[in-house]
C-alpha cells in the first residue's frame, strides 16, 4: 500500500514567501506533492530550477496575459506521465490550471478568479471548468486549488448570501461539481468543524472573525482519501508580510 500527502496553498506570491523564510516550514517537513496557487512569478524571468528544491520536480503555470498576476506551481517527488495547462485548449496561457496525470492518478491545481479578477471572467471559467471535469474520466481525481466561493453557511464567519464569494449562484456551481460525483473531502472526514483557510486583511480576521474556507480538495469516489486537514498552525496575513491563505492536505492511499 502507497500512502501519499499532498498539500495545496495559495501562497500570493512564491517569491515572497521564501525571502521571507515563510516555506521553511515545508522545507522541513516531508511531503510527496505541494500545489501552489497565485505564486505571481513573471514568465521567463527566473528559471525553474530558481526554487530548488532537492528531490522535487517542479511545473509552473506562468500568467501570459496578465505577467506577474496568478501563478500555479506542481512540487512533485513523483514524476509526472503528463502536464497539461488548460481545460481541453481553454485558458492556455492564465496561469490557472496544472494537471498532472501520474501512473494511478490525476491531480487538476487550480486557482480560481475571484468575481471581479481582471484577467478572467468567474463565471465562464467556473463553465469551462465544469464541462472538462463533467467529460473527464472519473477514475482517480483529485481537484484542489483555491476556489473563492464558500460552499456552505458553516464555511464562513457571519454568512451573507448577498456577498461576493457566498452568492447562491456561486454555491451552486460547487453543487454541480459534487453532483458530478467529486466529493470535499474536508467536510466528509470533518463534518462538524468550523475551521477556515482564508482571513480578510485590516479585520482583525487572524483572531478569528473574519474567516473563509475557500481552498478545497475534491476527489473521485474511488479515491481512498484517509485524512484531510487545515494547517492553520502555518496561516498568514498580508498584516504580517505572510499569505492571507493556510495550507491545506490530504493523505492518500492506494
Amino acid at each position: 500500500m502507497t500512502k501519499l500527502n499532498i498539500l495545496s496553498w495559495n501562497v500570493n506570491s512564491l517569491t515572497q514567501r521564501e525571502q521571507n523564510g515563510q516555506l521553511d516550514w515545508f522545507y522541513n517537513e516531508d511531503h510527496d506533492i505541494l500545489c501552489l496557487q497565485e505564486t505571481k512569478l513573471k514568465p521567463h524571468k527566473r528559471p525553474e530550477s530558481a526554487y530548488d528544491l532537492k528531490g522535487y520536480y517542479q511545473y509552473h503555470s506562468f500568467s501570459e496575459k496578465s505577467p506577474g498576476y496568478s501563478g500555479v506551481a506542481i512540487f512533485t517527488k513523483i514524476k509526472p506521465l503528463n502536464i497539461e495547462k488548460n481545460f481541453n485548449g481553454t485558458y492556455e496561457g492564465y496561469g490557472r490550471i496544472i494537471k498532472a496525470e501520474y501512473d494511478n492518478f490525476k491531480l487538476l491545481n487550480v486557482y480560481f478568479p475571484h468575481e471581479t479578477a481582471p484577467d478572467c471572467d468567474h463565471y465562464h471559467f467556473y463553465n469551462e471548468f465544469l464541462e472538462y471535469v463533467k467529460n473527464l474520466e472519473k477514475s482517480q481525481v483529485l481537484i484542489c486549488g483555491d476556489f473563492n466561493i464558500a460552499h456552505h453557511e458553516k464555511d464562513l464567519k457571519n454568512a451573507n448570501g448577498e456577498e461576493m464569494g457566498f452568492r447562491k449562484k456561486q454555491r451552486d456551481l460547487i453543487d454541480q461539481l459534487v453532483g458530478y460525483g467529486y466529493w470535499d473531502t474536508f467536510r466528509e472526514l470533518n463534518p462538524k468543524a468550523e475551521e477556515y483557510t482564508f482571513w480578510l486583511n485590516g479585520t482583525k480576521s487572524r483572531e478569528g472573525i473574519r474567516g473563509w474556507r475557500l481552498d478545497y480538495f475534491f476527489a473521485s469516489n474511488d479515491l481512498n482519501i484517509t485524512k484531510a486537514y487545515i494547517r492553520d498552525d502555518i496561516k498568514g496575513s498580508l498584516e504580517c508580510a505572510g499569505s492571507d491563505h493556510c495550507p491545506i492536505g490530504v493523505e492518500v492511499e492506494f
